[in-house]
Parts: structure tokens; C-alpha cells; sequence
């Protein structure tokens, strides 16, 4: 059994476990570290020369959080989905059969279907560029 950090919600209630940790990674502004429990709202935080991974429980997929970058898992609409939106930065998803993941930014939507792909977001664009499969 993982133990539990002050200020993370109750396993019955999360919706993500943070997979790995290196450098400046933080959840609600809360240094943050492998295990560690997520739930929905929380929001994470990559520094610089620092990345993460994430797995998200309702669709066993992991995501790659690149530094710099800051994601939020707000709740999902339904069962065996998850739902990402993307605040700032890079992140990777993989997937090789369909996955209901649905990634949100100020000016793009993406949704997962057995696919390898990037989303990315500045102050000016999204980008999604797609290495393997549809988006």
C-alpha cells in the first residue's frame, strides 16, 4: 500500500497517480513524488530541466509531462474516460488501441485514438503533432 502525502485526496477518489518525479514537480503547489495520489483538480507543475509521468487511472494510460509545462485533470464526464487540459508546456500520449482521452487548450481540443502524439502550448498556439494513428 503507497502511503499518503499531506494534502492528497483519498485513493477511493483519485483519478491519476504521478509515476515518476524528477526535479521541481509539484501538485497544488505542493512539492510532489512518485506515488503520488491525484485527484480531480489538482493541477501539476514541471519546472525547469524537470519531468513527470502520470497514469491515468480510468484508461491505464501514462503521460509524459515535459519541464516547464502545467496540466490539470479536472474531473471526467463518464466512466473509462479522462479528460486533460493542458495549461502550459508539452506532453506526450501513447496509446495503441482506442482510449477514450480527451486533452483541452485555450485554442485546441485532441482526443485519443490508438494513437503516438505530442500537444503542445505557448502564449500564442496549440499544436498537436501526430507520430502514429489519428487525433
Amino acid at each position: 500500500m503507497v502511503p499518503m502525502v499531506a494534502g492528497e485526496c483519498q485513493r477511493s477518489s483519485a483519478v491519476a497517480t504521478l509515476e515518476s518525479a524528477q526535479g521541481q514537480v509539484s501538485v497544488n503547489q505542493s512539492l510532489a513524488e512518485s506515488e503520488h495520489v491525484l485527484c480531480a483538480g489538482d493541477t501539476i507543475r514541471v519546472g525547469p530541466f524537470s519531468r513527470a509521468a502520470v497514469r491515468l487511472l480510468a484508461t491505464s494510460t501514462t503521460v509524459r509531462i515535459d519541464q516547464e509545462t502545467q496540466l490539470q485533470i479536472p474531473a471526467a464526464p463518464a466512466e473509462n474516460r479522462s479528460v486533460l487540459d493542458l495549461l502550459k508546456g508539452v506532453i506526450y500520449l501513447f496509446s495503441r488501441e482506442p482510449r477514450s482521452i480527451d486533452v483541452n487548450t485555450v485554442y485546441a481540443n485532441a482526443a485519443v485514438a490508438g494513437t503516438e502524439f505530442l500537444v503542445s502550448l505557448n502564449d500564442e498556439r496549440s499544436q498537436v503533432p501526430v507520430l502514429e494513428g489519428t487525433v
